[in-house]
């Protein structure tokens, strides 16, 4: 578990030591997020915000066992990484907006798919 963590920012591979690799992007999708475990989700996040997780408050995190489906849920709700997860105010607001920022970066390409827009520009 511990190789996952320290591998390179850049790097896109998953879950290559249980030789099912996974490919990440910088925007999943919400179906993608909601099938990760907790340790895609967390490389994910460091990834995207590599400063919002501390040592400290990544061990938290960790605690927390907060796989991708659960992060979706609370989306938007700081009070659950604040209160559920135990981590601070900063980092739990930061925590509830890139799940919310998922959410509704998918919510608009939907919208505009389904509606005949085109939404490259």
């Amino acid at each position: 578990m511990s190789t996952l963590l320290e591998s390179k920012p850049n790097q896109t591979e998953l879950g290559s030591q249980a030789g099912q690799a996974k490919l990440v992007t910088n925007d999943p999708t919400t179906e993608e997020m909601a099938n990760w475990d907790e340790d895609e989700l967390l490389q994910w996040i460091q990834q995207k915000v590599p400063q919002v997780l501390d040592d400290k408050n990544l061990e938290k995190f960790k605690e927390a066992c907060i796989p991708g489906k659960v992060f979706l849920m609370y989306a938007g709700n700081e009070e659950f990484f604040e209160k559920k997860c135990k981590l601070p105010v900063g980092t739990s607001s930061d925590l509830a907006d890139l799940g919310e920022e998922v959410k509704m970066s998918k919510k608009s390409k939907h919208y505009l798919s389904c509606y005949g827009f085109n939404s490259d520009g």
